[in-house]
């Protein structure tokens, strides 16, 4: 079943520390607000806005436990140990960046982006991120393998960066640039166009995760 909670980064840090999570994206600690003067005034108003959306529940006691389906979204988020991202940059007048990130455990998938200041956390599985790659580039596009001197700076529209991260082993990143409709892959020793079904391979072989 798909589900869809949305938090801000600083609910999303309150619901780590209930559940003692392993991990947590810098990414995510990054974009809070400064908790730390009034810290025990934080912990009471994420509480009391997380009982208010149905996320945690609280008995007459007080204490809390976590709605199951909430509880299953957050596991990759905390306690997975692969992550993948793609990172979108559009050029133009004004330069738009949107992150897409997922983190796997256990055969589940749990994606999250940003919007206005919050985070949009929801399931995805293989189907979606083959989908979202795929939505990267235009089905009519037609480039073929081409090695180039340069890039035209000034016809650039999209950097995307597809990565993956394994906690305390690995990593990998794929960059490409998009100019003119069409995207290249800077090398060692050139810059080559690549075709539709290679772009696509190659980025899912990154995101796809475990």
């Amino acid at each position: 079943m798909n589900k869809e909670i949305v938090l801000t980064p600083e609910q999303l840090f309150f619901m780590g520390r209930l559940l003692q999570a392993k991990y947590i994206d810098y990414a995510y600690v990054a974009a809070m607000n400064d908790i730390n003067q009034n810290f025990s005034l934080f912990e009471t108003e994420a509480k009391a806005a997380l009982v208010s959306a149905g996320i945690l529940m609280e008995d007459f006691s007080g204490n809390v436990e976590v709605d199951p389906t909430v509880l299953s979204v957050l596991k990759p988020i905390f306690f997975g140990e692969t992550e993948t991202s793609i990172d979108i940059c559009n050029i133009g007048e004004t330069n738009t960046v949107a992150v897409y990130k997922y983190h796997f455990h256990d055969g589940a998938v749990t994606m999250v982006t940003g919007e206005r200041g919050k985070l949009v956390i929801k399931t995805a599985d293989q189907i979606a991120i083959r989908e979202k790659v795929e939505s990267l580039i235009f089905e009519t596009y037609n480039a073929e393998n081409q090695v180039v001197e340069t890039i035209d700076k000034a016809h650039i529209t999209r950097f995307i960066a597809f990565k993956q991260i394994h906690v305390g082993t690995t990593s990998m990143v794929k960059t490409y640039i998009e100019s003119d409709g069409v995207f290249y892959q800077e090398k060692e020793e050139s810059i080559e166009s690549v075709t539709r079904t290679q772009f696509i391979a190659d980025a899912f072989d990154v995101v796809k995760g475990v």
